[in-house]
């Protein structure tokens, strides 16, 4: 039997898959729809406020240091590891490589509302055998908001010199700025560590 390939969960060939395993894949996809929605939702929630208040400044201070506490209260509670990805990343930690996401890229531009998921060691997933490499990896597009130029849009047409001066500050290496409203700006990427039962995901 050959190796799966990656594809989306709606392009599954059913000569690689069967019932039960498209089954868990689906279970797993809906939980990470609701598990990106509420991280969105909490970094939203908290990130708007510091805008409002204290403008891009308040702003980056907010991400460079709150961000990754959210996110981790996430995980801590879905049982599940939660980042981001770009090509344009402003912090390296968040980096990816374009000939490993490309094949998502090309779905995403073709159904910007679609999720994308990668299972590793089909056979043991099939067999419902949980051994601790296995991990199914979910990814769902980031697309560039009207808000998010502020920080990731052209320096001194988007972003004050100043403000991206601070943001330089923070993150040297930054490198996710001229983006316009509706660029494909990254990916966020729920793993799922099959060696836990489903029910861990759903309370």
């Amino acid at each position: 039997r050959n190796k799966m390939p990656e594809q989306s969960i709606e392009h599954i060939d059913d000569e690689y898959v069967d019932k039960d395993v498209r089954k868990l894949w689906l279970e797993k996809n809906q939980i990470a729809k609701k598990i990106i929605a509420e991280t969105q939702t909490v970094l939203i929630q908290n990130l708007a406020p510091a805008l409002q208040s204290g403008g891009v400044e308040n702003a980056i201070d907010f991400c460079n240091v709150n961000a990754s506490k959210l996110t981790k209260s996430l995980e801590n509670q879905y049982n599940v590891k939660i980042s981001r990805r770009a090509f344009k990343y402003r912090n390296p930690i968040n980096m990816a490589q374009e000939e490993e996401f490309k094949p998502m890229i090309e779905q995403f531009m073709e159904s910007p509302d679609s999720n994308y998921v990668i299972a590793e060691d089909h056979e043991a997933l099939k067999n419902m055998k949980f051994k601790k490499s296995n991990e199914v990896r979910i990814y769902k597009a980031i697309f560039t908001q009207p808000a998010c130029v502020q920080c990731h849009g052209q320096v001194g047409r988007d972003i004050k010199l100043s403000d991206y001066e601070l943001i330089k500050k923070r993150y040297p290496e930054d490198k996710a700025i001229d983006f316009e409203v509706g660029d494909l700006r990254g990916f966020w990427e729920v793993i799922f560590d099959l060696n836990k039962n489903v029910e861990d995901f759903s309370k």
